[in-house]
């Protein structure tokens, strides 16, 4: 996935890159953080890149304007995001902001929150299952399939404007903005719903704790957390006041999110909490010491090959090579002994996965 970016903005992001696991929009590859960023310079654009904020993380964006272009950005259970620009904020060709429960969006926009463009052009999704306070700037929902949903709670004082088609689950009053349909949740209590990987599968189970009326689940599978599509349908107990669990295999297994469609008899729906499960991981790689002095080591459980980006605290690139780890581990090394004490920022790739690490040489 790349990003065009200028040098100005790689370079006033830097220092700040130093403290989080995010870089985007410098690298160009999806990012996953846990920790507290910040970015700032004139303007930002995500053009098919996801960056997903895990619990903990705190991101704050302080830009011109800031566009969602073509992809999703996620804030997890815990974590928190805050946007603050002069301009625009804006999510359009199918790029969404995704909060899931328990996450937290602060907007300060000086201009509009645009989901899809205002000529009706383009689609965008606000999707809302945590929380958002909207402390400046005017909703707009500007195209027929863009829309503002989700079952979380959003503090606004203005009106959410619909344009050209677009539509909005979201009723405000007195500064509160609630989903009007989701005021009457459906008679199915689950309690759990877990994945993981067991050997060519990937083993789904969740719990139910009360059903009434419940004709069954389908069960859904995303490759980005936006698109789902169904895999498979799974009957269920229609009345019980007992405790209930369900399992149900896919057996083509890739790095991927699932949630259940829930459907009663009288085809009312609502989807579950959406969980993401990870088959190929790259995260297993070990790279140490850290700092160094001469040399660093990979340790890995894995035998994939994986490709391998080094670039100094400037950005200038040192290494740019697909192989087996172990060669990487040779590549990577030879550049470093021609460079200097300092900072160098390491991608390691899969088809699957990626990990970035700031390495520093003493």
């Amino acid at each position: 996935m790349k990003a065009i970016v200028t040098l100005l903005i790689l370079i006033s992001a830097y220092h700040s890159l130093a403290q989080c696991d995010i870089t985007s929009p410098v690298d160009g590859a999806d990012d996953t953080s846990s920790n507290t960023c910040s970015f700032t310079a004139g303007g930002l654009n995500i053009t098919s890149e996801k960056i997903t904020l895990q619990s903990g993380a705190s991101l704050t964006v302080n830009y011109g304007r800031w566009r969602i272009d073509g992809d999703t950005v996620f804030v997890e259970n815990g974590a928190t995001l805050t946007i603050t620009t002069s301009g625009n904020f804006a999510a359009t060709n199918d790029g969404a902001l995704v909060v899931r429960t328990g996450g937290t969006v602060i907007m300060n926009v000086g201009g509009d929150i645009n989901i899809g463009r205002p000529s009706g052009t383009a689609n965008g999704g606000l999707i809302i299952d945590g929380t958002l306070t909207v402390n400046s700037g005017t909703i707009n929902v500007n195209s027929g399939s863009s829309e503002l949903t989700g079952t979380g709670a959003i503090s606004y004082g203005g009106t959410i404007n619909e344009n050209n088609g677009g539509s909005s689950d979201m009723s405000c009053s007195g500064g509160t903005c609630d989903c009007t349909s989701c005021d009457t949740p459906l008679p199915v209590e689950l309690t759990r719903f877990e994945g993981f990987v067991s050997g060519n599968q990937i083993d789904l189970a969740w719990t139910t704790a009360t059903e009434i009326n419940n004709q069954g689940f389908w069960v859904e599978k995303s490759t980005n957390g936006l698109d789902f599509e169904s895999i498979g349908f799974v009957q269920g107990a229609g009345n019980s006041d007992e405790e209930i669990s369900y399992n149900f295999s896919d057996t083509s297994p890739i790095n991927c999110y699932y949630r259940l469609h829930q459907v009663d008899y009288d085809g009312a729906f609502e989807y579950s909490p959406t969980i993401y499960v990870q088959v190929n991981d790259i995260l297993d790689i070990k790279v140490y010491p850290n700092p160094f002095s001469e040399r660093v080591s990979f340790l890995s459980s894995g035998n994939d090959e994986y490709s391998v980006i080094l670039t100094n605290a400037n950005g200038k690139s040192l290494v740019k090579s697909t192989g087996s780890l172990s060669s990487m581990e040779q590549v990577v090394n030879t550049a470093l002994s021609r460079q200097g004490a300092g900072m160098y920022l390491l991608v390691l790739q899969n088809p699957e996965e990626s990990r970035k690490l700031t390495l520093i040489k003493r």
